[in-house]
């Protein structure tokens, strides 16, 4: 009988401790793979004139999330410098442009089609990949950076019009969208 009651004590208590680590193990590996969905690690190389702020800014992260990751002691960087850079989802506002583009070229130098899916950016070097959402319908789109602009003040991207009806912002012309940046081009040259 003390041997059973023994046996049943100890399963109890088994059990709680599983049951604890479990619950201490869980959200760990829960909270790991959110972030591994929602950010996207690069590698920018420093271009003239930018600063860690404009770069933080870019990519939808902080100053001190770069200095952090790439182990550095003060905000000093020098053109040519590559740095490890997470890029997160921001806002922006964007603008459309069409039709009366058609058949000249882009800063990439291929020939504009309002109806192909591309955007324009001032800084982003052409080649880059970006990911756009619509956050009222949550309408996604994945385009190249392969032309220049847009140079209206307070407008971040240029879609092209086939974009912005995937988007479904045509109709509004300016919107505020969600952008995170995919990749970037081989930066070597």
């Amino acid at each position: 009988m003390r041997r059973e009651i023994g046996h049943m004590f100890m399963k109890k208590h088994l059990f709680i401790v599983l049951i604890l680590c479990l619950f201490i193990l869980i959200p760990v590996a829960v909270s790991d793979a959110v972030v591994d969905i929602d950010t996207i690690t690069l590698r920018h190389r420093v271009r003239d004139g930018e600063t860690l702020w404009f770069i933080a800014v870019l990519y939808g992260t902080t100053v001190r999330e770069i200095l952090l990751q790439n182990n550095l002691l003060s905000d000093v960087i020098v053109l040519g410098q590559e740095l490890v850079v997470t890029s997160g989802e921001r806002d922006m506002v964007a603008s459309w442009y069409g039709k009366w583009f058609n058949g000249k070229p882009t800063a990439s130098g291929i020939i504009f089609s309002s109806r192909d899916t591309l955007v324009a950016h001032k800084k982003l070097p052409l080649g880059s990949w970006v990911e756009i959402t619509n956050p009222d319908t949550g309408v996604r789109v994945k385009v190249q950076v392969l032309d220049r602009g847009p140079y209206i003040r307070g407008r971040e991207f240029d879609l092209s019009e086939r974009t912005a009806e995937i988007l479904g912002m045509k109709a509004e012309g300016v919107k505020r969208l969600k952008v995170r940046i995919l990749s970037l081009p081989d930066q070597s040259s």
